[in-house]
């Protein structure tokens, strides 16, 4: 499921030396989900559009309650957890 952003992602922790985590737990505490790094998701905006087959590159500290960073065109701007759905085989899954 690439998109072709992880390496300007990457170039852009390493220049700015953030630091990022594999997993939601690791930046929140008692999350109602445990999201980590590689799971691919749906992302719904404030518009009501969703974006699928994303892929979870990290998390980071959160601002606002943004603190997930996903591969898409954006990678720089984390969403937040609650404009997820994670998928499986293409597919939204219940959690």
């Amino acid at each position: 499921m690439e998109t072709g952003h992880k390496k300007e992602f990457l170039d852009m922790i390493q220049r700015k030396g953030e630091r990022v985590f594999d997993s939601l737990s690791d930046v929140v505490q008692n999350p109602e989900r445990d999201l980590r790094k590689g799971q691919i998701v749906s992302f719904t905006n404030k518009y009501g559009v969703t974006f699928k087959n994303l892929e979870i590159l990290g998390f980071c500290e959160p601002w606002d309650s943004r603190c997930v960073y996903l591969d898409k065109s954006s990678y720089w701007f984390p969403a937040r957890p609650e404009e997820l759905t994670v998928q499986e085989n293409g597919k939204e899954v219940e959690e």
